[in-house]
């Protein structure tokens, strides 16, 4: 009845497994047995034989009628990964010719005090604003003369120059324009706060920290790690600028050590690094 159906389209064996569902019904056959039989005599035999390899090392007569069908169901059609609708959703693809100057304009026609006014829909911009008029005036910078697009409005508001102008009367911002002098309250965070923006290395000076450390647990002492003679010189300019700073402390007995690896850097200095297994 189901002839030889191909269960690589979700569509098709959807539609054949529920007309199975509707003949069954239809001839009364209710018992799990024979729904069974029914569904793999009729179903063709490379349904039969992928039934036969999803359900292994079980055989089909083992499984109920729902549990093949079931399993059928999820193979051709599989839940879609949620990694890939993830990376498909934020992966910005655009075409060659696109870009967010070019894109088209989206332009609705409101009526305003009954005289209808196409308008351009910007979902960026907190007002309303109708432009008195638009027009093509001449302008002059420097030796530059242009004939450019210029936007009216009327009140009392402030002449802007658009950066949409900047290139065609080359016009360039580069250094320093305007210099705004320090708010009164930054400089005395910055007065008080000296230590935080220098470029030496800061010192704790609260209360002492202390670690509580289990009294039956073994110290560990590793032993030192053998270096390269050509690094020997750059590792004890290293090892005398960080006790300079006070990150480390020179000690003559050790209670706990662990084994320092010492990677160049792209400079060619050295860095200290703790080795922690």
């Amino acid at each position: 009845m189901l002839g030889h159906t191909d269960v690589s389209k979700p569509k098709e064996w959807t539609a054949n497994a529920s007309r199975l569902i509707f003949f069954l019904g239809a001839n009364n056959v209710t018992h799990p047995t024979r729904r069974r039989a029914r569904l793999l005599r009729s179903c063709g035999g490379t349904v039969f034989n992928l039934t036969q390899a999803l359900i292994s090392p079980s055989n089909p007569n083992e499984k109920f009628f729902d549990e093949i069908l079931f399993i059928l169901e999820r193979h051709s059609s599989p839940q879609s990964s949620q990694i890939v609708k993830l990376n498909a959703f934020h992966k910005p693809s655009g075409k060659g010719d696109e870009s967010c100057v070019l894109s088209r304009k989206i332009r609705v026609t409101v009526g305003i005090e009954s005289f209808p006014s196409e308008m351009e829909i910007d979902t960026g911009s907190e007002f309303t604003i109708l432009s008195e008029y638009f027009s093509e005036m001449k302008v002059q910078y420097g030796n530059i003369h242009r004939t450019l697009t210029l936007f009216v409005t009327t009140g009392c508001c402030p002449n802007l120059l658009r950066l949409n102008w900047f290139q065609l009367l080359e016009i360039q911002l580069s250094g320093a324009h305007q210099f705004t002098p320090t708010p009164l309250q930054i400089s005395e965070v910055l007065r008080k706060c000296r230590s935080v923006f220098t470029e030496e290395l800061g010192m704790y000076v609260e209360e002492p920290v202390s670690l509580d450390l289990d009294p039956n647990v073994t110290m560990i002492c590793m032993k030192g790690r053998k270096v390269p003679f050509a690094l020997r010189e750059k590792i004890n300019a290293e090892l005398d600028k960080l006790v300079e700073e006070y990150i480390l402390e020179q000690v003559d007995h050790q209670v706990c050590s662990i084994s320092p690896i010492t990677p160049v850097k792209p400079d060619g200095t050295i860095r200290i690094c703790g080795y922690h297994k």
